[in-house]
C-alpha cells in the first residue's frame, strides 16, 4: 500500500508551525499539520504576551486578543526593593489563550487547504526519504513529505532527525511553569514581571492578565536550580506557590490550569539541512532576556512555509530558508542577545539578569520617546495630504 504524499509536513501546531502552515498553503501546495495534542496550544507554560504589531498583522478578532496593555512593570527583589513601570503612549501587546490562538492559526491553515491532524505524535523523520512517522489511536502511521518542519519546541526531534535544530542543555535552557487562575475584576492593565536574585537567580516570575484570567509564572535557567534539570523540574512548584500566596487577587483560588515546558535560551546554529527545517523554539527563536518566542515563531514559521514554496515551484530538494532567516535581523538580533546573557550569566552570577532586563527596558522607553513624536508627525502629514 503506498503511503500518502505531502509537499510539506509540519511537525507541531503552536504560533510557528501554524505560520508555516498559513504560508505553505496560500502557496498551492499540499500540507499536512501535525499536533501531538488534541487542542493545539493546551500544555504550554506561557504567558500569553504577543507584540500589537504582530497581533494587528494577524489580524485577530477580540474573542483571540482578548486584552491590550500599554504598560510593563518590572519589580526588583532585595535591598531594597524597587519598581520600575513603563507607560507608553500606545499598547504595546495583546494577551491570548494560547488554546484559542493556537487554533485559530491552525483553523487559518485549514481553509487554505491544509490537512490538520491531532492527536498525532511524530516519531521519526527520514531526513533522505521525507517519510514521516507518527502515532494516533495506538496505530502507526507513514506519510511522505518533499519537506519537513519542525515546529515543536525546545525539545524538538529536529537535532535527532538532522543537523539542525536547538540542542537543549541546563545553560541553555529555561525551565517554565504556570498556573491559571480565574479572577474576575482582578483589576491588573499591565504586564507585571518580578525579579529576585535570591530565589530565581536567572529567571522571572511573572503576571500576564486576560479578560477573567490571570496567567502567573515562573521561569528560569536550569543550572541555576541546583541539581540541574531534575532540581529545577522539582523546586519551580514550590517557588510559584510561594510567589502566588503574595497575591492578593487570588487568595482563596486554585489553579483552573496548571503548565508546564521549556523555553530555548539561544539560537540553533543551523535551522535547515536538506529537506528539513527548524523553526520558533525548534530553532532557539527566542528572546533570551524576556524569553519571548511568539513573534519570533510566526515570523520564522512564515519565512520556512515561503522558502518550501520557493522551492517547491523550482522542484528543488533544498529551500534557502536557513540563509534567509540567518540573514535576517531578526535572528541576527537574538544570536546578539544570547551572547550578551551568556557573559553576563558567567560575569555577573546572581544580578545578570536583572542588569540586562534594566538596560533593555531603557532602550523600549527612549525609543518609545522617540517614535511618539514621530508618528504623530508622520499621522499629521498623511491626513494634511488628504485635506
Amino acid at each position: 500500500m503506498s503511503m500518502k504524499r505531502y509537499d510539506c509536513a509540519i511537525v507541531g501546531a503552536g504560533p510557528g508551525g501554524g505560520a508555516a502552515a498559513i504560508a505553505a498553503a496560500d502557496a498551492g501546495l499540499c500540507c499536512l499539520l501535525l499536533e501531538a495534542r488534541r487542542t493545539p496550544g493546551e500544555r504550554t507554560a506561557c504567558g500569553g504576551g504577543l507584540a500589537i504589531g504582530t497581533a494587528r498583522e494577524l489580524e485577530l478578532p477580540a474573542s483571540v486578543a482578548e486584552q491590550q496593555l500599554a504598560a510593563m512593570a518590572f519589580h526588583f527583589r532585595g535591598a531594597p526593593d524597587t519598581s520600575r513601570v513603563w507607560e507608553s503612549w500606545r499598547p504595546i501587546g495583546v494577551t491570548v489563550d494560547r488554546r484559542r490562538f493556537d487554533s485559530h492559526l491552525a483553523g487559518r491553515a485549514q481553509a487554505l487547504g491544509a490537512e490538520v491532524v491531532t492527536e498525532a505524535r511524530v516519531t521519526g523523520v527520514d531526513r533522505d526519504t521525507g517519510v514521516v512517522e507518527y502515532r494516533q489511536g495506538g496505530a502507526v502511521r507513514r506519510i511522505a513529505a518533499s519537506f519537513v518542519v519542525f515546529a515543536d519546541g525546545a525539545t524538538t526531534l529536529a537535532p535527532r532527525m538532522g543537523d539542525l535544530g536547538f540542542i537543549s542543555r541546563p545553560d541553555n535552557t529555561i525551565g517554565a511553569i504556570a498556573w491559571e487562575y480565574e479572577a474576575p475584576g482582578h483589576g491588573y492593565r499591565r504586564f507585571d514581571c518580578y525579579y529576585d536574585k535570591v530565589t530565581v537567580p536567572w529567571g522571572y516570575y511573572w503576571i500576564f492578565p486576560r479578560a477573567d484570567v490571570l496567567n502567573i509564572g515562573v521561569g528560569i535557567v536550569l543550572d541555576a536550580v541546583r541539581g540541574g534539570a531534575k532540581g529545577g523540574g522539582a523546586g519551580l512548584p514550590s517557588l510559584l506557590a510561594r510567589f502566588t500566596d503574595s497575591i492578593p487577587a487570588i487568595q482563596g483560588r486554585h489553579p483552573t490550569r496548571r503548565l508546564g515546558g521549556l523555553v530555548p535560551l539561544e539560537p540553533a546554529a543551523r535551522v535547515a539541512d536538506g529537506r528539513l527545517l527548524a523553526v520558533g523554539d525548534a530553532a532557539g527563536l527566542v528572546n533570551p532576556i524576556t524569553g519571548g518566542g511568539i513573534h519570533h515563531a510566526i515570523y520564522s514559521g512564515r519565512l520556512a512555509g515561503e522558502a518550501v514554496a520557493h522551492a517547491w515551484k523550482r522542484g528543488s530538494s533544498k529551500t534557502p530558508y536557513g540563509r534567509w532567516l540567518m540573514r535576517s535581523p531578526s535572528y541576527r538580533w537574538l544570536s546578539l542577545l544570547a551572547s550578551v546573557t551568556a557573559y553576563g550569566h558567567r560575569s555577573w552570577p546572581g544580578t545578570a539578569f536583572v542588569r540586562l532586563t534594566r538596560a533593555l527596558t531603557t532602550f523600549a522607553e527612549t525609543v518609545d520617546k522617540i517614535d511618539r513624536p514621530i508618528s504623530r508627525f508622520l499621522n499629521w502629514r498623511a491626513a494634511s495630504k488628504w485635506q
